[in-house]
């Protein structure tokens, strides 16, 4: 299975066996239960029923994230929230989380071919129509587990390992959908920039949710492998009320829970090569 694979050396020998746990912790914890009921994967499934994991931030699960939750009924919030270390290691940390929860859908495409080439080969022979597909959300930190997860079944579905931001016409049979909401995008120490050079590269679709008002840092600029609203200046902000402890970094959240309606009842390859050109900015 194509991975990640981009830790420095440094990086593996010092997060490897933590982020090992990690991903065994997370397919411990969902593997029981989430894929049955939640990635069919079905031909003919509607936007509004696609099967969507959901990637909370950092402070975990919110008043927010169950809202987010119950305005897609096809959804499972992955709360991670026991595994995150520290600020160093969080981003790390998100997106063993979002490696775990890829190998468990893959597995559950593929499990009933026994040569891998076969698997993959078969499954695109009987992959559903255009109008299927997953979609990954990630709040701040939890674009880490988003990407990671998009990025891996991207990588492994399409066997495509590139992406250019001017890539919009190309026409995948399975459409793998990511939303990042005010991602967080540094990674450890030395990787303050690791979300624009990553975050949507592998993806049929990829929509970034922009606030440049609040207090977070690496969340203030848009991403070039993704189609940014920038959500820092729109009306109903004036009637958005931040839960308690909070700040306006929740805004695109919110935003995308009870404004966004861009993508409702269309074909995802639509919606990804006419309404969502990679780089481009919308200012509401």
């Amino acid at each position: 299975m194509k991975g990640m694979n981009n830790l420095s050396p440094l990086e593996e020998f010092w997060l490897r066996s933590r982020l090992e746990r990690i991903k065994s912790g997370i397919q411990n914890d969902f593997s029981s239960h989430i894929l049955s009921n939640l990635v069919t994967l079905e031909a003919k499934t509607t936007n509004a029923r696609t099967p969507t994991f959901i990637f909370p931030g950092a402070g975990g699960v919110d008043e927010l994230v169950l809202e987010l939750k119950e305005s897609n009924p096809n959804s499972k919030i992955i709360d991670w929230k026991e595994y995150r270390g520290s600020i160093l290691t969080a981003s790390f940390d998100s997106e063993a989380v979002g490696e775990a929860i890829a190998e468990l859908v893959l597995d559950k495409i593929v499990n009933k071919f026994n040569d891998e080439e076969a698997k993959k080969n078969e499954f695109r022979r009987n992959l559903p129509t255009s109008s299927s597909g997953i979609r990954f959300i990630g709040i701040s930190v939890g674009a880490f587990a988003a990407n990671a997860a998009a990025t891996i079944i991207y990588r492994n579905l399409t066997g495509n390992n590139s992406k250019s931001k001017d890539d919009n016409d190309r026409c995948d049979p399975f459409d793998i959908h990511l939303v990042l909401l005010d991602p967080f995008c540094g990674r450890g120490a030395f990787g303050p920039n690791y979300g624009r050079y990553n975050f949507g590269k592998y993806a049929t679709t990829a929509l970034q949710i922009l606030n440049t008002d609040d207090p977070v840092p690496t969340t203030n600029d848009s991403l070039p492998f993704c189609y940014c609203i920038d959500v820092t200046d729109a009306a109903p902000k004036r009637d958005f009320v931040p839960l308690p402890g909070d700040s306006m970094h929740s805004w695109p959240l919110a935003y995308f829970i009870r404004h966004y309606k861009d993508d409702d009842a269309m074909d995802p390859q639509y919606v990804a090569s006419k309404m969502l050109p990679r780089g481009k900015v919308k200012k509401l």
